[in-house]
């Protein structure tokens, strides 16, 4: 994994990542087990168990040193300036009628349709530094959007 930059995580984000790769040392453990058993059956070259159990492996593998990278080179960014939206914030936003909340965290954690939303996201990048009140406008396919900053938890 070649980083120029650390990753931004929110707490909780890193210690969900910490627990991934908990689980993951897990599931590697029983596929290890099924590797084994499935190479004792006999034949490799003819036995679709065994090539399955391998390709398992490998994904945890994979799985693992990724998440091993984003513990590496991630640190949980410090807590925003009271009534100042950083990661971590929690942002109510007015668009017309409607209201959104959007909670701001690390690109690795970003996740739109559970209203998270990276901090590098053009709508992210808009909302981080900015108080309650404020009025934002982003750049989206559909055109400009503007919205106003309701509340910052």
């Amino acid at each position: 994994m070649k980083i120029k930059h650390p990753i931004l995580f929110t707490k909780k984000g890193y210690e969900k990542i910490k627990t991934d790769k908990q689980r993951f040392i897990l599931e590697r453990k029983e596929a290890v087990v099924t590797l084994k058993e499935s190479r004792e059956l006999g034949d490799l070259s003819e036995n679709g168990l065994y090539k399955a159990a391998r390709a398992k492996l490998s994904s945890i593998d994979n799985r693992i040193d990724r998440l091993d990278g984003l513990l590496k080179f991630g640190i949980i960014a410090g807590k925003p300036i009271i009534g100042e939206a950083g990661i971590g914030s929690r942002v109510q936003l007015s668009e017309s009628s409607k209201i959104r909340e959007y909670y701001i965290v690390g690109d690795y954690e970003a996740n739109p349709l559970e209203g998270k939303i990276s901090y590098t996201s053009p709508l992210g990048k808009e909302i981080v530094g900015k108080k309650a009140g404020d009025n934002i406008t982003v750049t989206a396919p559909k055109g400009q959007i503007s919205y106003k900053i309701i509340k910052i938890s």
